[in-house]
């Protein structure tokens, strides 16, 4: 196997050029000690090889890291470190959920958000022992997750059962550090909870994944014995993976794909004279009014810019909108249509949340026994939009803890030792009912919602919505309503200006290639006016 593999590296070519030996040579001018292989160059050259590596991964990339550990001596090449072989590209998605015991001992590729990283620790790779009745020497390599000690002292006159002392100094050791991977929030359907997976990442690969991000995990399925006290013979094993190879994805929203059509559907929809009304129309359409909730909404979906400033502070781009109104006004129907129809959202309520489950929380790793962050909701909805019903429901303390989130997009973190800064440039759209429950004709409005100032503050945008009778508003609301109910989902979405999938691949590319960054002076006169006229009242 490993000469397949040798002489896979050599022959390997892309457009006339010996892609992997190149690799490998640019990759130790960098100082670095992972060569990343295409798993399909590896399947178009021996498609047997290929086929084991998913089958007997252990095994197969020792033979493709000691492969090209051989190429590079044999070409002369200085290597002060082994170089690690990780593949990528994977035929098969394998979805958290569907892992069975049948999978361990393959090799899989999972998708999911980082919710918990632990520090870095050193991890034993090869111990050297003393024996104290002869002073030799005994290297002994480890692997699994308890450490090997000398059976016997390898000096045949002593060939003693120890006592072994472990020399540190002497020992080799690598770096480790674990992460939780938890299932994307927005693949979750009809209620089902997240479902999570330990991952261990050893070597060049600790340090490259911050909470939040979305990541795509490459490696070998393992289970071990759980670590609580009591059950070290216990028959039901913890899984987890043994990452080979890791992508990060901290910028950008969901990736759907979009296809070479719906490219050109996207530029015949842009040049549309009539797109905004579209859009505004395709947000909740079963919901009668709201047009400039909804055209709020689409601004907030689409977003803005976030800007560095020449001092070094950031501007936030996105927009955070608050919804007060009187119950049965379609608030919360704002909301879950808002969640179903941004490409990255998660929905809460005020009611059963809390600061940790918003923000991020800290509590003791299972695999590493040391205090750890986990990412909460508003983290995880980094560069989309989180959706807060009752937010008035929520404690003090709790909304006081989203502060710093909504005005910079970012969450600090200072407890159990940790201090650590994460990126949440989410946007809130949040709903609330007035103070006394409905809104009070003979009560100003500002007095009716039942928000401190600091918090209000960070809303760009609020809305009062009452429910007032009025016979010709009531008889549309009706109409509309009737209507709705006797169709059926297609039919639905057929009368709305924009299908709901299209207008989620419209607002991803949307957000992904226009980054406005200039104002015409129109703009700037209007905004320095109604800036002007706010100020006054």
């Amino acid at each position: 196997m490993k000469e397949t593999y040798l002489e896979f590296y050599k022959s390997a070519e892309r457009e006339g050029n010996l892609i992997y030996r190149q690799a490998a040579r640019e990759m130790l001018l960098a100082d670095e000690i992972s060569l990343i292989i295409n798993f399909n160059d590896l399947r178009g050259f021996d498609p047997d090889s290929a086929d084991e590596i998913l089958k007997n991964p252990k095994q197969a990339i020792e033979e493709a890291s000691d492969a090209i550990n051989d190429l590079l001596r044999l070409e002369g090449e200085d290597q002060l470190e082994e170089v690690h072989a990780r593949f990528r590209g994977l035929p098969k998605l394998t979805q958290i959920r569907d892992i069975r015991a049948r999978d361990i001992g393959t090799l899989l590729m999972i998708e999911g958000v980082a919710t918990r990283v632990t520090d870095v620790k050193p991890e034993l790779s090869e111990a050297i022992y003393k024996c104290e009745r002869c002073g030799e020497t005994i290297a002994v390599m480890q692997s699994g997750d308890k450490i090997r000690t000398p059976a016997l002292c390898e000096n045949r006159s002593c060939a003693s059962r120890g006592p072994f002392t472990l020399i540190g100094e002497q020992s080799k050791f690598m770096d480790w550090q674990g992460m939780r991977v938890q299932e994307k929030p927005e693949t979750l359907r009809g209620g089902r909870m997240p479902v999570y997976i330990n991952t261990v990442l050893r070597e060049d690969l600790v340090e490259t994944v911050q909470h939040g991000n979305r990541i795509t995990v490459i490696g070998i399925l393992k289970a071990t014995q759980p670590t609580q006290k009591g059950r070290t013979t216990a028959t039901v094993l913890e899984k987890y993976v043994e990452i080979n190879y890791l992508e990060t994805q901290e910028k950008g929203i969901e990736e759907i794909e979009i296809t070479r059509e719906d490219l050109v559907e996207i530029e015949k929809l842009s040049k549309d004279p009539l797109i905004c009304e579209k859009i505004m129309g395709s947000i909740a359409p079963s919901i009668w009014g709201f047009d400039p909730i909804k055209e709020a909404i689409a601004l907030q979906l689409f977003s803005g810019k976030y800007r560095l400033l020449p001092d070094g502070t950031w501007q936030r781009g996105n927009i955070n909108i608050l919804l007060v109104g009187d119950p049965g006004a379609g608030k919360s129907a704002m909301l879950t249509y808002t969640k179903n129809l941004a490409p990255r959202a998660v929905y809460a309520s005020g009611r059963s949340s809390s600061a940790a489950g918003l923000t991020a929380a800290v509590i003791r790793d299972e695999m590493s026994g040391s205090f750890a962050l986990e990412a909460g909701a508003l983290v995880l909805a980094d560069g989309g939009v989180a959706c807060l019903d009752e937010f008035e429901k929520m404690n003090e303390q709790d909304r006081a803890a989203i502060h710093e989130i909504m005005e910079q997009g970012t969450l600090s973190i200072a407890k159990a030792g940790i201090t650590a800064t994460l990126n949440a440039r989410t946007s809130v759209l949040a709903a609330a009912n007035p103070k006394f429950g409905r809104f009070d004709s003979y009560r100003s409005l500002g007095d009716q919602i039942d928000l401190p100032p600091t918090i209000l503050s960070r809303f760009d945008l609020i809305f009062a919505r009452r429910d007032m009778p009025k016979e010709d508003q009531d008889v549309l609301i009706a109409t509309h309503i009737i209507n709705h109910r006797g169709q059926t989902m297609t039919d639905q979405q057929a009368a709305a200006p924009i299908d709901l999938d299209f207008l989620r691949k419209y607002i991803q590319y949307a957000r992904e290639n226009c980054h406005p960054a200039v104002v015409d002076e129109q703009a700037k006169i209007h905004a320095i006016e109604f800036y002007r006229d706010l100020r006054k009242e």
